[in-house]
């Protein structure tokens, strides 16, 4: 029987371990781990592995070698070593075997970071020739396409790897976008074809370029884009899922021929396919002003700590450190200030940037930059130079209304006019998208303080306010208004030893006043234990971290003021 057999991305010993363990469904045997050997038809566990001085050791009991073993896990024996912290070059991160349809190897495409591909088949002799001289090209995934009625066609090997992790059978042809070959479509004549389009033009090309070749032999045949995403794995990386991937191809419409020869069509959604993005969860990079495909304004009064916020939450992000308590992801942001490069300069040195930051994480982008154009150039220009082919991934206006230069603030058409252009430069390049904005001197609720038309708040997602609490020069008030589900309306924040913390609701809960909290916790219910109390702590939104010890100080403290009492 055909096994699947992908590549391992080269990690660190212990994740390559771990990995390989997880994809054998090993077990643990006294010292070592044991699994089904995958070189030969094992049916009583005769693969050991151990982790031993930097390298894994494969042995089959059975007398497969570890060459065969490797090459039915679709691996390099150097995949087996731990990376040389010296090696500042191309590094091999995945192998993506192509099989002929008894499951023969053929050749590999190797990946490489920096992002590289090269090709390489067998020479016979357990190892490799890098050229494919003479070597047949085939679809990836050949030997299953014979048995599956229905085949996701996507751009890349990782695309497939990701709809199998789904559960869902895919293919795609070797080589990218515009390498096609109608021969391919034989293999696919008289199946439900559903062609998977990177979000981008090459990749609607390549998708009509299969489309039109497989008119005529295919059953059906689909295409569709992931929404919200550039392609299927960046999809599924943001909580796509097997049922919500079939309620898109369920509502997608027919292949028409007359397709093949127009422009990307302007694209809308049915019923299904909008609640198909819903199923979706939100993608927090940081929460609660970064999300993708999601647009932010947080405002505040001049000198209130707007940047101070933005800055601590992109610093958790690149440190992988929780902003507010709540965990965050990588983000590669570019940042537009008001300010001058001398002056963003002492901010970031005083919230903690080192210098050392890559500008393929971190790119700044001041007032001696931008003020050189109009902002509507401006705009064209940042795309053009930084934005395009999914380089970054969140984007700030550090405040927005000065770097558009808005001529009358109050203008409702021209607040709405640049808010829109902004907000679509964010979409089309699949950006988190925050827009800082100063507070009328007057103030106001949440959504109406901020200077510029009430126009831009109705443009956005959600709106942040930062309010000063009396008498508590380091807290803040975080008020929070927006259309994404759960989030609560007011937070008290706090700048702790240079970090921002999450003390909750303030109804509920002040900085000074844990106690107070407890105190009401066992009104209610005299018994409650010091786990008990760290665990409704942590399911505060967001949740606030306690220890044990600090929760039973907190029940004993409650208990005496208790007794004090009249």
């Amino acid at each position: 029987m055909y096994r699947w057999k992908f590549g391992i991305d080269v990690k660190s010993l212990p994740q390559k371990f771990e990995e390989l363990l997880d994809r054998l469904h090993a077990k643990k045997n006294g010292s070592q781990w044991m699994a089904l050997c995958p070189a030969h038809e094992d049916r009583n566990p005769s693969l050991s592995l151990t982790k031993k001085n930097g390298k894994i050791l494969l042995y089959c009991h059975a007398g497969c070698s570890p060459e065969a073993v490797c090459e039915a896990l679709g691996l390099d024996i150097a995949d087996l070593f731990a990376e040389s912290s010296n090696d500042s070059g191309p590094r091999i991160v995945a192998t993506y075997p192509y099989y002929d349809e008894e499951g023969n190897t053929l050749f590999e495409v190797v990946r490489y970071e920096p992002k590289a591909f090269r090709q390489r088949r067998p020479d016979g002799k357990g190892g490799w020739t890098w050229n494919l001289d003479g070597v047949k090209r085939v679809l990836y995934s050949l030997p299953g396409i014979e048995s599956a009625e229905h085949v996701v066609i996507v751009e890349g090997e990782k695309d497939v790897c990701s709809a199998l992790e789904l559960g869902i059978f895919a293919t795609c042809n070797p080589f990218g976008a515009g390498k096609w070959r109608d021969e391919y479509s034989e293999c696919l004549r008289g199946k439900y074809c559903i062609i998977v389009a990177d979000a981008d033009q090459a990749g609607w090309k390549h998708a009509q370029q299969i489309a039109a070749s497989l008119h005529l032999r295919a059953r059906s045949i689909k295409v569709i884009e992931m929404p919200g995403a550039k392609d299927l794995t960046e999809w599924v990386e943001r909580g796509g899922t097997k049922e919500a991937l079939q309620a898109l191809i369920a509502a997608a419409p027919e292949w028409r021929e007359a397709e093949a020869n127009n422009e990307q069509s302007m694209g809308s959604l049915s019923t299904a396919e909008l609640f198909a993005v819903q199923d979706v969860k939100v993608d927090w990079l940081a929460w609660p002003f970064a999300a993708v495909g999601l647009t932010s304004i947080l405002d505040a009064l001049p000198k209130l700590g707007k940047t101070r916020f933005l800055l601590e939450g992109i610093r958790a992000s690149l440190t992988n450190r929780p902003f507010l308590n709540l965990p965050t992801q990588p983000m590669r942001i570019v940042y537009v200030s008001e300010q001058s490069s001398a002056s963003l300069a002492m901010q970031c040195r005083e919230v903690g940037f080192t210098g050392q930051e890559p500008v393929e994480e971190l790119r700044w982008i001041t007032r001696e930059h931008w003020s050189r154009y109009v902002f509507t150039d401006f705009l064209k220009k940042l795309e053009k130079d930084f934005l395009q082919n999914g380089a970054y991934t969140f984007l700030a206006f550090d405040c927005w209304h000065t770097i558009a230069r808005l001529e009358d603030e109050n203008a409702a058409s021209e607040v709405n006019r640049l808010g829109n252009l902004t907000i679509d430069l964010a979409t089309r390049n699949k950006l988190a998208l925050t827009l800082n904005r100063h507070d009328r001197k007057s103030g106001g609720d949440v959504g109406v303080s901020g200077r510029s038309s009430i126009q831009l708040s109705g443009l956005v997602d959600v709106i942040l306010h930062l309010v000063r609490v009396a008498n508590q020069p380091t807290q803040r008030k975080l008020e929070l208004l927006g259309r994404v589900p759960g989030l609560p309306n007011e937070q008290l924040i706090d700048l702790v030893n240079g970090t921002y913390v999450n003390w909750g609701s303030p109804e509920t809960l002040t900085l000074t006043d844990k106690t107070a909290q407890v105190g009401t916790w066992l009104e209610e219910e005299p018994t409650l234990t010091g786990e008990q109390i760290v665990a409704r702590f942590a399911n505060q939104v967001p949740p606030v971290e306690l220890s044990l010890s600090s929760a039973n100080r907190y029940k004993a403290e409650a208990k005496q003021n208790r007794k004090k009492k009249p």
